[in-house]
């Protein structure tokens, strides 16, 4: 026969496991909202879109709500400051240019008067002189200063384009970042809602005989901790919004919503080489060192021109002797070159090699990028999919403790430290998600197929 206080403590145990059920949706089974099921790898498959090609950034393999909308993007990529100084740098090119086409060089006026008293000989006699000049550019140096001044375009052109997209990498961290904490603050909230609940059973079981004392501070004990990660996890998700705001203000009504756990999301389209080819192919660094190379070396040449001096032509007027003498010439005037027009283009040669060389390094600086975010995207994708099936597992071991735990058969303890490996496999889970999906979301905008506002 069984015996009847065994019998009772095993509906009381039933009972709480029910509730539990009830309260939580399967707490011990379930890791949060959004159950995750077992997710196949994603690899790199087979191209589907040839490199190169113009993509619209809607058709980015990113679910609604994972990104900002397009519209509230663009609106803070222009309002930002890095980009209204790139485009001042861009205005002050562009006068600059304006000033080498006009030239330097400007009209001399020069007028002198004297009067002349000749004592005991006859009247005093006044004498004038008005001199005319203006310097002639040389043909070579007028051509140099009109290329200067295409490549000092170019260069203002490219400099607000990589500050555009810095800011848009910049804003894509920042974003990512608060999605991040945002999830981290949602699971720790429904641990606290799970672990009330429990504490709460556990209490009643205290109250009709059937729990021990130990079993009601362990329950307590796991509910305090998981307020106390709530509420350190609520400060970070708070800091990372106000960092967020801070920076982009026209994303303040832009809501992060959770990431659908359950929604695959497309691998990466493309080889490595490809990917690579086509980050650097669009990368607005590399093309902004080489125009300021090109900018150099157009310098040098037109440093290189000036060892040759301008020559001054000039118009003469003079009266003397009280107007007897009127005199009417013209003059050239030719600076004598010295050393220190040499040594201008000895500078301007060493500095259009230190450009060429700077244009080397940026471009392995890109390359050494472009292969560790196409790497880091295939890793992080495959940690998302190794950790989905982690998270899979500890809901299958949470859920036989809380049938353990129903029979009779398991203790409080081996429930709450379940609950614990499952949480903190839904941790690991979602912020992987989140690493896989920002990996892929930096690749494409540095592809520009995400947020190339440019070919608007």
């Amino acid at each position: 026969m069984i015996d009847a206080r065994r019998l009772a403590r095993r509906c009381a145990m039933a009972a709480t496991w029910i509730a539990l059920q009830a309260g939580s949706g399967s707490v011990l089974a379930a890791g949060g909202a959004g159950g995750q099921t077992d997710r196949e790898p994603q690899g790199a498959a087979g191209v589907t879109r040839a490199v190169g090609a113009p993509v619209d950034a809607a058709t980015a393999p990113f679910a609604s709500g994972v990104l900002p909308p397009d519209a509230l993007v663009r609106a803070a990529i222009d309002a930002h400051p890095r980009v209204h100084e790139a485009q001042a740098t861009q205005r002050a090119d562009r006068a600059a240019g304006e000033r080498l086409r006009a030239g330097s060089h400007e009209t001399l006026l020069g007028i002198g008067g004297q009067r002349r008293h000749l004592p005991g000989i006859g009247p005093s006699e006044s004498d004038w002189s008005v001199e005319l000049a203006r310097p002639l550019r040389l043909p070579a140096k007028r051509e140099a200063d009109l290329r200067i001044e295409a490549r000092l375009a170019e260069r203002g052109r490219l400099a607000v384009l990589e500050a555009r997209h810095a800011v848009g990498r910049d804003l894509l961290a920042a974003w990512f970042e608060r999605l991040r904490r945002n999830e981290e603050l949602a699971l720790l909230a429904e641990q606290v809602r799970v672990l009330g609940a429990l504490e709460e059973v556990v209490r009643r079981r205290l109250r009709a005989g059937d729990a021990s004392r130990l079993e009601t501070v362990q329950a307590e004990a796991a509910l305090r901790v998981a307020e106390g990660q709530h509420l350190v996890a609520g400060q970070r998700a708070r800091a990372a919004a106000i960092a967020l705001e801070r920076q982009y203000p026209e994303l303040a009504g832009a809501e992060p919503s959770r990431v659908d756990a359950s929604a695959q999301q497309p691998g990466l389209d493309g080889t490595r080489e490809e990917w690579i080819d086509r980050v650097l192919l669009a990368n607005h660094e590399i093309a902004l060192q080489r125009a300021q190379a090109d900018l150099r070396r157009a310098q040098a040449l037109r440093a290189g021109a000036d060892r040759t001096p301008d020559p001054s032509v000039g118009l003469r007027a003079s009266s003397d002797r009280g107007g007897q003498d009127r005199i009417l010439g013209v003059f050239v005037s030719i600076p004598l070159a010295g050393a220190a027009r040499q040594a201008q283009q000895r500078e301007a040669l060493a500095l259009a090699a230190e450009s060429a060389a700077r244009v080397a390094i940026v471009e392995r600086e890109v390359l050494v990028d472009a292969q560790t975010a196409f790497e880091a995207a295939v890793a992080a994708d495959r940690a998302w999919t190794a950790l989905a099936q982690a998270h899979a597992r500890s809901a299958q071991a949470a859920q036989l403790a809380g049938r353990a735990f129903e029979l009779g058969e398991g203790s409080l303890s081996e429930v709450l430290l379940a609950r614990r490996g499952l949480l903190e496999a839904r941790l690991a889970e979602r912020q992987a998600a989140l690493d896989a999906l920002e990996a892929r979301a930096r690749l494409h905008l540095d592809a520009h197929l995400l947020w190339d506002f440019e070919q608007d």
